[in-house]
């Protein structure tokens, strides 16, 4: 069985194509913004999602994992998806500290970024603005708050489908002059947990 240490890892995922070529049209090339669309629970769209990929993630942790979420996620030209922390603070439970980011369109010029240091994690304390054309920085429920210095742990350019960590401080900038479009897939079990 395979675990994950980095912040990021290279995926083999045998459909890749299948998926881009199903969710190449979801979002437009040049929108201003940001835009989020959610596959959740058991919807037709997660069980084909899950037909396309799931054997391969199964390989590789050796597990048994089902699709928790799935979203498929538009940055505009130019754009900085704010840093964050995915989860909550203290961490659920159930908490995913791994995604699987599948490239679907435009991502040759992009970086997602990792960051180490001294910090507390901060929730928001208002209510997201979901009508924001920058809806996913919304959506993001805990930032980091730097104690001292905060130094770049790591950073990739994701040209192919990788395991990403989303439980430690992390950006994404597209550099490029047209909408980056990944779909992100978390797991139950987290597909970095042995």
């Amino acid at each position: 069985m395979s675990t994950i240490d980095l912040t990021h890892s290279k995926f083999n995922l045998t459909n890749w194509n299948q998926l881009k070529n199903r969710y190449a049209d979801y979002i437009d090339d040049n929108i201003v913004g940001q835009e989020l669309i959610v596959f959740e629970n058991n919807s037709d769209e997660v069980k084909w999602i899950e037909e396309q990929i799931i054997t391969d993630v199964n390989r590789f942790t050796g597990l048994n994992h089902k699709i928790k979420v799935a979203v498929l996620g538009g940055l505009c030209s130019g754009n900085l998806l704010k840093e964050h922390i995915d989860g909550f603070n203290p961490p659920r439970p159930d908490a995913c500290c791994y995604s699987l980011n599948i490239p679907i369109k435009n991502y040759e010029n992009f970086v997602m970024e990792w960051y180490e240091g001294n910090y507390i994690p901060k929730e928001r304390q208002d209510k997201p603005n979901t009508d924001s054309q920058f809806v996913a920085d919304e959506m993001q429920h805990l930032r980091p708050e730097w104690l001292g210095e905060r130094k770049l742990k790591s950073s990739a350019n994701i040209l192919e489908p990788t395991i990403v960590q989303i439980n430690i401080p992390h950006q994404v900038k597209n550099y490029s002059n047209k909408t980056r479009v990944v779909l992100a897939v978390r797991f139950t079990p987290d597909i970095g947990i042995k």
